[in-house]
């Protein structure tokens, strides 16, 4: 029993050597570190780094205007300040004495018209004309929802 043993155990402890050498060769044939690196973002920020060391220490920068446009000067002149308001240079959008809202009581429980207005309606309106369209019936259908399922 004690040889069976022992042979078992030489047998396995081949095998976790083969099974070790087999990792370290994914390992390396997978590259696992690229992906790694790129999972924790490591690989974005070393190539952020190096496009701006570059950026820096190049001649021409983005940020700064061509010698065409240095020669040509600003186009465009700041806007001049008005002290007046739009509304005085156009009375069309200024408000209208006519459309200005009115100030009711809070407390009214009266209807809320105006009293110079002799056609303001004191009661709600019904329609004094029927409708002319007749409604016909083509199919009734009824829907009965159940728990019960039909095989």
């Amino acid at each position: 029993m004690a040889s069976t043993l022992s042979s078992v155990s030489t047998i396995c402890y081949i095998a976790a050597a083969v099974l070790l050498l087999l990792a370290v060769v994914f390992f390396i044939a997978l590259r696992i570190p690229s992906v790694f690196n790129d999972y924790t973002g490591r690989t974005a920020r070393r190539k952020v780094y190096n496009l701006r060391a570059k950026n820096e220490g190049s001649a021409n920068k983005s940020h700064q205007s061509s010698k065409v446009n240095l020669e040509r000067g600003k186009v465009t002149q700041p806007m001049p300040k008005k002290s007046k308001t739009v509304a005085d240079d156009m009375p069309g959008t200024a408000l209208i004495n006519d459309n200005q809202a009115q100030v009711y009581d809070e407390q009214a429980t009266e209807m809320l018209v105006d009293e110079t207005d002799e056609s303001a309606p004191t009661s709600v309106l019904i329609p004094t004309r029927a409708s002319s369209i007749k409604l016909e019936i083509i199919d009734e259908v009824m829907m009965i929802h159940t728990q019960e399922v039909v095989l």
